[in-house]
């Protein structure tokens, strides 16, 4: 019987520690079982965290949709600048000109952890708006045309940045080529034409698989071929390409059909009613 109660007495013990050991870690740990809601936090600390997930993401997109319009409004005003310089209207150079820095002055500088906007875009905005403003102030034409290319380019990279979902940026450099051939073909830059020849045809070749791929851009691609082609072989034989204002012209034509092959349809007004609703409602009137 001895024997037998201090077994009885060791296994008590054990079974009690046991206990003890199973009753400390239900305590020492937070109730987190299935079946149960954890403690909601006071509207205090749960109002501060919200209101700042709440707010960081919506002005965000306010803020490059802002920069995106801005971009576009400078954009129109080069080229309202150019045709003024075209025109040798220097007094209204001068005024698109005044307009243009004020709207671009202000603009929030992109920061170095930004992938898709580099930081020296607004060093060289900078550089060549200092550029075009000595060219003006001398009205010299051919460096105020120089200068706006280069803004043009730059601006109009960055709008595409900004605000395209989908649209290729080589539609940007094209646009941007097309006026450097222009420019250097007038001047009789041999050197730089046959430059901006050889990236306008590189560029196309990079362009056009997906504008052909695209729907109705079979046609404009074969079309803007054919344009490429007479621009490079009238600069490999002569600095000054023959029917230079006709092709730009229908290059530019061209571009803008390509740049409306990836631009999203309008919505409607009242996107709710379907066209069969619309006929309807149209017939009942």
């Amino acid at each position: 019987m001895t024997h037998k109660s201090s077994i009885t007495a060791v296994v008590l013990a054990g079974l009690t520690l046991g206990s003890f050991a199973l009753v400390s870690s239900y305590i020492s740990k937070k109730p987190n079982r299935p079946g149960m809601t954890a403690i909601a936090p006071s509207p205090t600390q749960a109002a501060a965290p919200a209101a700042v997930a709440a707010a960081t993401p919506s002005r965000q997109p306010t803020a490059e949709k802002r920069m995106y319009e801005d971009m576009g409004q400078a954009v129109a005003l080069l080229d309202q600048l150019r045709d003024a310089v075209l025109a040798s209207d220097w007094a209204a150079a001068q005024t698109r000109f005044a307009e243009f820095t004020n709207k671009t002055r202000q603009l929030p500088a992109p920061q170095l952890n930004q992938a898709e906007l580099s930081p020296l875009w607004p060093d060289f905005l900078a550089l060549y708006r200092v550029e075009l403003a000595r060219a003006l102030n001398e009205q010299h034409a051919g460096n105020a045309r120089f200068a706006l290319n280069q803004l043009y380019a730059i601006v109009s990279e960055l709008r595409a940045r900004l605000g395209s979902h989908g649209m290729p940026l080589e539609i940007v450099r094209l646009n941007f080529l097309v006026r450097e051939v222009e420019l250097w073909s007038q001047l009789n830059n041999e050197a730089l034409l046959r430059e901006r020849v050889n990236a306008l045809r590189e560029t196309w070749q990079d362009l056009r698989p997906v504008i052909a791929a695209r729907r109705n851009g079979r046609e404009t691609a074969a079309h803007f071929d054919t344009l490429v082609e007479r621009i490079v072989t009238g600069s490999s034989n002569t600095t000054a390409v023959p029917d230079l204002a006709a092709l730009i012209t229908d290059c530019n034509k061209d571009l803008e059909q390509m740049d409306n092959l990836f631009r999203r349809p309008v919505r409607p007004a009242n996107p709710t009613t379907s066209s069969g609703n619309a006929a309807k409602n149209a017939a009942e009137d």
